[in-house]
């Protein structure tokens, strides 16, 4: 799958389109197509890997899974977070506390 592809895939997933990703992004119109002819700057790349709480390793086809492991535990940050609205810190004090009460 080229990085085109994964970012349309992404998009799907999300209810984003690329033109509606380029815009919130503040990308000219038709940039991320023409990532298939040439290669994005890293800050573009990075872009959009933080919008979709992936990493650039994914994005590239380094790391096959868009998940995240934090402590043994497994997040699609992306869907989760939106879906449930799940702050970041909700999930570090899930965690202590599942490693305080695994200790005991």
């Amino acid at each position: 799958m080229t990085l085109v592809e994964k970012i349309k895939k992404l998009c799907d997933e999300n209810s984003e389109t690329l033109a509606s990703l380029e815009k919130k992004l503040h990308l000219g119109n038709a940039t991320i197509r023409k990532w298939d002819r040439s290669a994005p700057s890293a800050d573009r790349l990075a872009k959009v890997a933080d919008f979709f709480s992936v990493s650039v390793d994914y994005l590239l086809g380094r790391e096959k899974s868009k998940t995240e492991e934090l402590d043994g535990v497994y997040f699609n940050f992306a869907k989760d977070a939106e879906r449930n609205a799940i702050d970041p810190e909700d999930i570090k004090a899930a965690i202590d506390l599942i490693k305080k009460y695994k200790n005991k």
